[in-house]
């Protein structure tokens, strides 16, 4: 599967859109990398744990660095949803 986005695209993100609420599986978000500081990457929520943490993936999963090699994201590691356009 093809990114949904490209570098270089422009996108709206909503920071307020989980304030009160976790995402939810299927949302677009905005997230800081967990190791590499200044990184954002947009990607896909797959699951969110027990514990709250959420748990991302980038739609072309073969190309991906995602939680399946860093580890579910804490909260505070989720910037925003993408508004889709």
């Amino acid at each position: 599967m093809l990114p949904a986005y490209r570098y270089g695209d422009v996108v709206l993100i909503d920071p307020g859109a989980f304030s009160d609420s976790l995402p939810k599986p299927g949302d677009v978000v905005l997230v800081a990398h967990p190791f590499q500081r200044g990184v954002k990457m947009i990607k896909r929520v797959d699951h969110v744990t027990a514990d709250g943490r959420v748990f991302v993936v980038g739609d072309n999963r073969a190309e991906s660095t995602d939680s399946r090699s860093f580890g579910p994201l804490r909260p505070v590691q989720v910037i925003g949803r993408v508004i889709e356009t």
